[in-house]
């Protein structure tokens, strides 16, 4: 496959503008463990030079999925919104299989610090990294809104449908129900609030993050204690679950919840226990009692923990919040769509499963955190 696609993509070479010459050789850097996993390939060219990245399917059910991910980078590049984001190249189609090229972008993934032991006990480590995350999502948000949505609008374009495919490909029982109920009426009463809509990722998280070269700046209250030379954002990968006009808050959630999911990555030994993260750890079962899904942990931690780490998560989203000029109270709203979404489109079971779990937890003990506001 890796023949064919060099050969592909040099026959149409000269027409992209690209520096450097052609791909030539090839690796395979990995894919997913569900069923309909995707593959990823780096094209380098005869320099060494990595040039291109493609993405392909292990069956015919990944191939909309790549003509939707095209479609969302190519409407991005065509508006002239192309900072940090991949430039697509084609799909095409080589031994029975559908592949997206995309233009290679500079930089290094997030996790490659996050995943160093230590990174994520240091304060200063982190906020950074939000610091940084929350620069280019601020500057893709304002490039990308639209007009916003009434409450109500919004309720009958996303809300309610995304409700109905949660209970049919999730699940939920009573206690989510309550929830739901509750929504509905905090909708009702915050008919004419403005949602916005703008661009979304779909997927932001440590690991779509590419970091590179240094800026100087001063932070946001994301971190406070910031103003130093800072990695900055020089590309965000993987748009497959991107959209022109959504909401922009599954990618403000997004970006915290998956990091607290994992800060005890380096240290599995440990119990749930992080130096610099105190009670992170679930000793009386607590968040065990929702699921057994290792990740409860980190987002009870998140959302209802202690220390800097949750202040850091708060400030980061309430941040976010006030610059697309989001109403406090619909948090719970907009909170409780993006763990129904990740539910929903998650493709491993257990992640479908856990984020169920989070949205129970989040529906039993909401009065204890502060995305519930009366």
């Amino acid at each position: 496959m890796i023949t064919a696609l060099c050969a592909a993509l040099a026959a149409h070479w000269p027409h992209f503008g690209l520096p450097g010459p052609a791909p030539e050789s090839g690796v395979v850097v990995g894919f997913d463990k569900a069923s309909n996993a995707k593959v990823v390939l780096l094209l380098f060219d005869r320099h060494g030079t990595l040039s291109v990245i493609v993405k392909t399917g292990r069956s015919p059910e990944n191939d909309a999925q790549l003509r939707r991910e095209s479609d969302v980078l190519t409407h991005f590049w065509d508006s002239g919104l192309r900072s940090q984001i991949p430039r697509p190249l084609g799909v095409f189609p080589i031994a029975g299989r559908l592949c997206l090229a995309q233009s290679a972008l500079p930089g290094r993934p997030m996790t490659v610090g996050y995943y160093t032991p230590g990174h994520v006990s240091s304060r200063n480590a982190v906020a950074v990294d939000f610091t940084a995350a929350a620069a280019w999502l601020d500057s893709f948000h304002r490039q990308s809104a639209r007009s916003p949505l009434s409450v109500a609008e919004w309720r009958e374009i996303e809300f309610t449908p995304l409700l109905e495919l949660y209970r049919h490909r999730v699940g939920c029982t009573a206690r989510e129900e309550s929830l739901f109920t509750l929504l509905e009426d905090r909708m009702t009463a915050l008919r004419d609030a403005k949602v916005p809509v703008t661009g979304v990722h779909g997927d932001y998280w440590m690991g779509n993050v590419l970091l590179g070269g240094t800026s100087t700046r001063t932070s946001t209250r994301t971190s406070a204690s910031a103003r130093s030379t800072a990695p900055t954002v020089t590309g965000v990968v993987d748009w497959e679950l991107g959209t022109p006009a959504g909401t922009p808050t599954h990618d403000v959630y997004k970006f915290p919840t998956s990091y607290g999911f994992y800060l005890d990555r380096t240290r599995p030994w440990g119990n749930g226990k992080v130096p610099g993260h105190p009670g992170r750890e679930d000793p009386t079962g607590r968040w065990r009692s929702y699921s057994a899904w290792p990740n409860i942990l980190g987002f009870g931690h998140t959302y209802w923990g202690r220390g800097w780490f949750p202040e850091l998560v708060r400030s980061f989203i309430r941040d976010r919040e006030a610059a697309l000029g989001i109403d406090p109270a619909l948090t719970p709203i907009l909170f409780s769509c993006f763990l129904m979404d990740q539910a929903q489109r998650a493709p491993v079971p257990e992640f479908r499963d856990g984020y169920r779990a989070a949205l129970a937890a989040f529906a039993e003990e909401r009065d204890r955190t502060w995305l519930w506001q009366a």
